[in-house]
């Protein structure tokens, strides 16, 4: 006797809907999501932005998008302008060139600060106590999705 399965795909749900084809193009939403090690070759990335309408945007990176990408903390709120193909200034190739930008009000939303890590001296319990912030892995986008 068979039993019946519940198969689930493990293929990636993100799909690609973004191409990076005209000068001028811009996307804006908060960071969620990095893929590593995709692609025929498996180097490549894939990146995912979340509208504040909760549209999910996701593109292929490329070198100039990666190294901008790559100091950038998930949950921030990023707007990208293609500024189109560039030569470069030496070897004679082309490449694909892009301004990111961060909104610096939501830098570091789900990082968790280096001294938070540490631990804290011991506190005097007569002062009076200060109000506490919320955790910084609290999902600022209010659904189950992985912010990672």
């Amino acid at each position: 006797m068979s039993q019946e399965r519940n198969w689930v795909s493990q293929k990636s749900n993100d799909e690609i809907n973004v191409k990076w084809e005209t000068v001028g193009q811009s996307i804006e939403g908060f960071y969620v999501k990095k893929q590593e090690n995709c692609g025929s070759n498996q180097n490549s990335n894939i990146y995912s932005l979340k509208t504040e309408t909760g549209e999910s945007l996701c593109f292929w990176g490329v070198k100039v998008l990666n190294e901008q990408l790559d100091d950038v903390d998930f949950g921030s709120y990023i707007k990208i302008d293609y500024l189109g193909l560039k030569k470069a200034k030496t070897g004679g190739m082309s490449y694909h060139a892009f301004e990111v930008f961060v909104d610096a009000s939501t830098a570091g939303v789900t990082q968790a600060p280096v001294a938070a890590k540490q631990a804290a001296p011991a506190q005097d319990t007569t002062a009076a106590k200060k109000p506490v912030a919320a955790s910084v892995d609290d999902n600022p986008f209010g659904d189950d999705e992985d912010v990672f």
